[in-house]
């Protein structure tokens, strides 16, 4: 994760952008997130107004700066939120051909108004806090730049590599890459199975181009880690209450019920009119018939299981969530389609504390499922499951 005074500092060029107009559109997403966290308080309310009618006076966006920064180390999954569509953006504007003017490279002390520092059209007063964010900002962005030319990708602490996540688009087999995700071994590490695909999985995927007429402007880009695909949300969790692991198993690795004999590269996509973050797991079962049993088992839990207790990982203490159903979706079709939207609470040490709310949606065609799984720390930083871009998934599905 990036600090927070460096990511503050990114940020805020986006959102100078937005403002001024100069980003054409490109820095909206960060901005939008910056523009719901300030506008839960009065105070946030009130600098972004000041900033937002004068974005070339210093002492408002230091105002905004600081209430971003601290927003940042106050909430962790708002930071995690607010980098990847920081590099969302700047994959967006590499993408696009476009610009987003007032970049790090054109740091320089204005001469006309001494003890200020100018960045394209971001001005801020010139303080050590600042030229100690400002230096590490220019890192963050040679991050950025590397990010945005593999796809706009944020490498995830959180996603071990694993026996079905071996391989990315070049290098050799002494690496374990320039192998195609979708043949490289299922949960068994199967090599080559032929299960009447006529397309790898991961071309199964939406990408943004088949996106471009969603009304929440969502693009897709790939999930890596160590260099590799990420497959899966977690890799051998497992709930306390066998009624209960079917909802575990939809974004699992390992799952303990039906295995897919394929796992697909993980996506994740962003809706940059809304700072949504989704990500989307594909993966393929051997018969039509274990498909529509993953859903319907699926179902079933959610009805079944109130409560429960999932551990993450069998390799780890202190690493269990308590997980209560707080919703179901109103679009549940045996067989065919399951959404719900989990609450997960902690108070160990090698869980974050706190609570987060997970949403999940899985639909069916043919043997072959696609996850929606998103997490946030408030129910209203989640996507409506009617937001999501089913229809252009299922029309990739076959």
């Amino acid at each position: 994760m990036v600090e927070a005074e460096n990511l503050s500092a990114v940020a805020m060029q986006f959102l100078t952008a937005a403002a001024t107009g100069t980003g054409t559109g490109l820095g909206d997403g960060v901005a939008n997130l910056i523009r719901e966290r300030l506008g839960e308080s009065p105070t946030g309310v009130g600098a972004l107004e000041r900033f937002e009618r004068s974005p070339e006076d210093p002492q408002a966006a230091d105002e905004v700066s600081e209430l971003v920064g601290e927003a940042i180390t106050a909430n962790p999954a708002f930071a995690e939120r607010l980098e990847r569509a920081s590099i969302t953006a700047r994959a967006t504007a590499q993408g696009t051909g476009n610009t987003v003017h007032g970049n790090l490279s054109a740091v320089s002390i204005s001469g006309r108004m001494k003890g200020n520092i100018t960045i394209g059209p971001v001005t801020m007063s010139d303080t050590p806090k600042t030229r100690a964010a400002l230096v590490g900002a220019g890192l963050v962005m040679v991050a950025l730049l590397a990010l945005g030319a593999y796809g706009g990708v944020r490498m995830l602490e959180d996603s071990s590599p694993d026996k079905n996540s071996q391989g990315s688009t070049s290098g050799g087999p002494e690496s374990g890459q320039g192998v195609d995700p979708a043949v490289s071994g299922g949960p068994e590490g199967d090599q080559g199975v032929d299960s009447g695909t006529s397309q790898p999985l991961g071309q199964l995927a939406v990408t943004t181009p088949d996106l471009s007429a969603s009304p929440f402007g969502w693009i897709a880009s790939p999930v890596t880690n160590a260099n590799g695909p990420v497959v899966a949300n977690t890799v051998g969790a497992v709930a306390d209450d066998p009624a209960c692991q079917p909802v575990v198993d939809l974004t699992d690795g390992e799952p303990k019920g039906a295995e897919p004999v394929l796992l697909g590269p993980m996506s994740s996509l962003t809706s940059t009119g809304k700072g949504w973050q989704v990500k989307l797991l594909l993966r393929e079962y051997s018969d039509e018939r274990e498909a529509k049993d993953t859903i319907d088992h699926s179902i079933a839990a959610i009805r079944d299981c109130p409560s429960f207790t999932v551990d993450l990982s069998p390799d780890l203490v202190n690493d269990s969530v308590e997980t209560r159903v707080i919703a179901a979706g109103d679009n549940n079709l045996a067989g065919e389609r399951v959404e719900f939207t989990l609450r997960q609470s902690s108070e160990t040490g090698k869980v974050q504390k706190g609570e987060e709310y997970l949403r999940m949606t899985a639909i069916r065609k043919g043997a072959r499922l696609a996850v929606f799984y998103q997490g946030e720390s408030s129910v209203s930083g989640l996507a409506p499951f009617a937001a999501l871009p089913i229809e252009e998934q299922s029309k990739k599905l076959g």
